[in-house]
């Protein structure tokens, strides 16, 4: 292929619809089904129920329709990675077809090497945040200290960190080169990175049960919420994260600071609810009392 690369693609629906694009603009003939025809697909639709997210491709589609995308062998095997890594239904296994992604294309796709290095370890953030902090020793030694991992661990960390741009060495401290940062989805490879590291996060959380209750604070709500409300209380936590933000990190002063993690999450714990019929309703309120208007909650 000579106007697209492959390795620039996360997301390899997204290259199926430039490179239909592509072949639309050199022939107006070029359609789905003639694309279908050439891979020996029966289905009309069928790539373009892919393309749309509709319908996932399979290990046959992806034989059918390798050879109508004119790559190379490494470019088909990146392909074949891709497919799997968009596909995947946890998050280890798209983990294991990252690292087979990485391998294909080391040098080739410096934003595959970019977008996921800061979340590769949930260290990175965590350090990150110490190296913004005006009023700390931001030395080695006393980041190794403060987190409890190895010297050389942090060392390794702190390079990393310098590679990616998001920090530098004055005398013996290390300094961020800008005291705030934003991780968002990113169109082309969606949110795997960010859910790789919550799910670390969580799992530190579990950990954390074990601790002193003084030194850890764990809280959970039960709550029915239509979808129009679920959509409301996501936006309201998102904004009580930025008031925590500017509450906390704005001229925080004091001695005893520790860098604290807090996570909020918010899932559906239940299929769509069964509605009851009018009397078992009236027995509810009977049961509740007549003058309660308001569904049970749960705090825990």
């Amino acid at each position: 292929m000579k106007n697209l690369n492959i390795f620039e693609y996360l997301d390899f629906r997204a290259f199926l619809k430039a490179f239909y694009q592509m072949r639309k603009c050199e022939n107006a003939q070029f359609s789905y089904t003639l694309w279908g025809s050439q891979a020996g697909i029966n289905n009309r639709s069928y790539l373009r129920l892919v393309i749309t997210g509709h319908r996932n491709l399979t290990d046959e589609g992806i034989k059918k329709i390798l050879p109508t995308l004119e790559l190379k062998k490494t470019e088909q095997n990146y392909f074949v990675n891709l497919v799997r890594f968009n596909q995947a239904k946890t998050i280890d296994e798209k983990d294991r077809q990252f690292i087979a992604l990485q391998q294909l294309c080391l040098k080739k796709n410096r934003f595959l090497q970019d977008s996921y290095a800061f979340l590769s370890s949930h260290w990175y953030p965590k350090i990150q945040v110490i190296l913004g902090l005006n009023d700390v020793d931001r030395s080695t030694g006393a980041i190794s200290k403060m987190l409890s991992i190895p010297l050389s661990e942090v060392d390794n960390y702190l390079q990393a960190l310098k590679e990616q741009g998001l920090t530098e060495c004055v005398g013996d401290q290390w300094v961020a080169k800008n005291n705030y940062f934003y991780v968002g989805d990113d169109d082309r490879c969606g949110n795997f990175a960010i859910q790789s590291f919550h799910k670390k996060s969580l799992e530190i959380a579990i950990e954390a049960i074990n601790q002193d209750p003084q030194k850890r604070y764990f809280n959970s709500v039960l709550v029915a919420l239509s979808e129009e409300e679920y959509q409301s209380l996501n936006n309201e936590l998102s904004n009580f994260t930025d008031q925590l933000l500017v509450k906390y990190t704005k001229k925080s002063k004091g001695k005893g600071k520790k860098i604290f993690q807090i996570n909020i999450n918010n899932i559906p714990i239940s299929s769509g609810l069964i509605h009851c019929h009018s009397n078992a309703s009236e027995t509810n309120e009977r049961f509740m009392g007549s003058n309660s208007e308001d569904d049970l909650q749960g705090v825990l």
